[in-house]
């Protein structure tokens, strides 16, 4: 009897010995899995594995036992293993443009990040977030540039550099330093892929009408045309481009031919697919017939924006600031004054609304 006793403990203890030699000598558990969401042409896809590295041009993952390089450009947004659940709903929110939600979601943030990539993702949002609240007007302090410049600085690697180099941009041509926001604008232009290079290109071309450098604007909108993509973001910008050619054309004074161009693209393109050309478009016609001091013919083109395209902020906001001037001329002084107290109440920290102080 007392054989078996021993003999039961003694199997009891075996068992217990193999579970924790089990638990101990087991595989370490692989950390959890990256999730690259891809976006390109209208198609959507994902990538299952772990983000090596990253530069502006790419992310470099590690897929089972190969490494795959991965483009910016096709990134729509990277979910990181064992991240905090509110990283990602605070993403969702700034896709959707609730950017005050989306800040709410990363102050519910308590835990430190689990990895450097982790700690940029909600340095960005935070940031881009601040921004974009900005630039729609909202009460955000000066430091929001900073954030930009500081997340640009401190990451200058990360895959999401080049939105933020457009956005810093963007924020300095908000108050009227066209300078900074010109060379922010350069080097966004100098980007390998051709959706960065493009916008860059872009903007370097609007910035340079505004203080008008037209030989050099219309050097960038040519660069434009030149690219050569069957991209549809590369076609929907060289159509813009095509929009700020006639429109530099015409500040140059050759406005027979740019008002024909513009006329063309109007009539050639669907309002539906293309509505931030059209917006352009007939904005640069609203200041072909400006320049001819046709200010009826100007109230009309710039009231197609105002009324049709007002989901495009930046040409919405040239309308209504180059209506509250065409008004003025017709001596529609109520008029006037709608328009301006509306570029002022939805735009107030834009480019066009400091052009009124």
């Amino acid at each position: 009897m007392k054989l078996e006793k021993v003999t039961l403990t003694k199997v009891l203890n075996l068992f217990a010995a193999v579970a924790v030699s089990a638990v101990l000598c087991a595989p370490t558990v692989v950390d959890a899995q990256d999730n690259v969401f891809l976006e390109r042409s209208g198609s959507r896809s994902k990538k299952t594995g772990k983000v090596l590295s990253m530069t502006p041009e790419s992310v470099v993952m590690q897929i089972g036992a190969k490494t795959e390089e991965v483009p910016s450009g096709s990134i729509r947004k990277i979910v990181f293993g064992r991240e905090p659940n509110s990283l990602d709903r605070a993403r969702e929110r700034f896709d959707s443009g609730r950017f005050d939600d989306c800040l709410d979601e990363l102050q519910k943030i308590n835990v430190n990040p689990t990895s450097e990539f982790v700690e940029q993702e909600i340095a960005y949002l935070q940031a881009f977030a601040n921004a974009e609240i900005f630039l729609r007007g909202g009460d955000v302090t000066a430091q929001t540039a900073g954030e930009i410049k500081q997340f640009i600085e401190n990451n200058e690697d990360n895959y999401r550099i080049f939105p933020a180099t457009e956005l810093l941009g963007k924020l300095f041509l908000a108050v009227n330093r066209a300078d900074l926001a010109e060379a922010q604008f350069t080097k966004l232009s100098q980007s390998n892929w051709p959706e960065f290079k493009i916008k860059g290109l872009y903007l370097l071309g609007q910035t340079q009408l505004r203080t008008n450098k037209l030989a050099e604007a219309k050097n960038s909108f040519n660069a434009i045309t030149a690219i050569d993509s069957n991209d549809p973001v590369v076609a929907e910008y060289s159509l813009l481009a095509e929009c700020m050619m006639a429109k530099a054309e015409a500040m140059e004074g050759n406005t027979d031919a740019s008002k024909q161009k513009l006329e063309a693209i109007i009539k050639r393109e669907d309002p539906m697919v293309a509505q931030l050309v059209f917006a352009h478009a007939y904005n640069a016609l609203g200041g072909w017939h400006e320049k001819q001091e046709n200010w009826e013919e100007a109230a009309i083109a710039y009231l197609h924006t105002e009324l049709l395209f007002a989901g495009h902020a930046d040409p919405h906001a040239e309308a209504l600031y180059r209506l509250s001037k065409v008004w003025t001329k017709l001596e529609e002084s109520d008029r006037a004054s709608t328009a301006r107290n509306a570029l002022r109440g939805r735009y107030k920290n834009s480019y066009w609304a400091k052009q009124e102080e």
